[in-house]
């Protein structure tokens, strides 16, 4: 059998198919990376290469840090405030990471401490730079949850300062909720409020919660300054309503917003008022429903909401019209 090489019938050969035609362009001259294809690499060593230098950290202002300017609570210069004592705000978690950062790039604990001012106003200097030598300390020793706790108590402190918060008081502690595996077997699982009741209605509930709302306000765990209202809607739903706020109040700027959200988002602060509200309602209900297949047992529902100025608006417009017709109706 012969060795040459054989082309099947058909394919063509030679001419522009021929090897030496389809042979890669050369790339000597166009410089640049092309250079990589015929030069020889370079031979490398570590001194070859320069030592990066860290980015430089920015400490920000008071006025400009994470932290935020707006003070807690009610203050001359932030007499809008919503009291809540206790609650720790993201602002003053990124106040303590102001600290950290400033600790960290080099400043003395009592220019770091500064960066607490905006969020613990009513501490001296000498609290502030306390506090953060034990929240420096804790996160050395890698335990976040003692960070909390740190944060937590110095919330405190600065509430107790600034008179919203009364230790001598008995505070109020909200009934808890437990959730476990649903006993039907349903996918959803269940809730049963330390306060539910087998047996109470709704009209009972309703009672109950507004007797919670009031002890609330008077231990100062909800803002005294506020009207709640609690109405039975239907026999299995009543609606919680908080008026009083202003839009300021309980809708954040546009600026805090992210781009592609839509409508108006609540605060951190009023968001925590309405927590607190469902704490005190939640834990007189029992909700054993699964919608992932249509199936709903509870004793109640309730509807929390904040009443912001527009509501505020209308209810006073129904209010004047409904008097009216019961001018017109009666004659007085």
């Amino acid at each position: 059998m012969s060795n040459l090489n054989r082309v099947q019938s058909g394919i063509p050969e030679g001419g522009q198919f021929a090897e030496s035609t389809k042979a890669r362009p050369s790339i000597d001259g166009l410089g640049g990376f092309y250079d990589s294809f015929t030069d020889d690499p370079p031979q490398l060593t570590i001194d070859d290469f320069e030592e990066p230098e860290p980015p430089a950290r920015h400490i920000a202002s008071d006025s400009e840090s994470m932290a935020g300017t707006v003070l807690p609570g009610k203050h001359p210069n932030n007499p809008s405030a919503i009291d809540l004592p206790g609650f720790v705000h993201p602002r003053t978690r990124n106040a303590f990471f102001d600290a950290r950062w400033a600790s960290d790039s080099g400043e003395d604990r009592q220019s770091a401490a500064q960066q607490l001012k905006s969020r613990l106003p009513s501490l001296t200097d000498e609290d502030r730079q306390e506090v953060l030598n034990r929240y420096l300390e804790a996160g050395d020793n890698g335990e976040p949850a003692e960070d909390e706790e740190i944060i937590a108590q110095a919330v405190e402190d600065n509430d107790t300062a600034m008179g919203i918060l009364n230790v001598s008081r008995q505070p109020f502690i909200p009934g808890g909720v437990r959730v476990c595996d649903n006993r039907y077997g349903h996918q959803s699982p269940a809730m049963y409020g330390s306060r539910y009741e087998l047996g109470m209605s709704t009209t009972e509930a309703a009672k109950a919660i507004r007797a919670d709302i009031k002890d609330a306000k008077t231990t100062g765990y909800l803002p005294n300054d506020l009207t709640y209202s609690v109405r039975k809607s239907s026999a299995s739903a009543m609606s919680i309503e908080v008026q009083g706020l202003t839009n300021d109040q309980i809708y954040a700027p546009a600026d805090d917003m992210e781009p592609a959200y839509l409508g108006r988002r609540h605060r951190p602060e009023a968001a925590e008022l309405k927590d607190r509200i469902d704490r005190i309602s939640n834990s007189y209900r029992m909700d054993e429903s699964d919608s992932m297949t249509d199936y709903f047992e509870t004793n109640f529902y309730a509807f929390s909401r904040i009443e912001d100025e527009d509501d505020a608006r209308f209810r006073r417009r129904e209010k004047e019209r409904q008097a009216a017709n019961r001018l017109t109706k009666t004659g007085r």
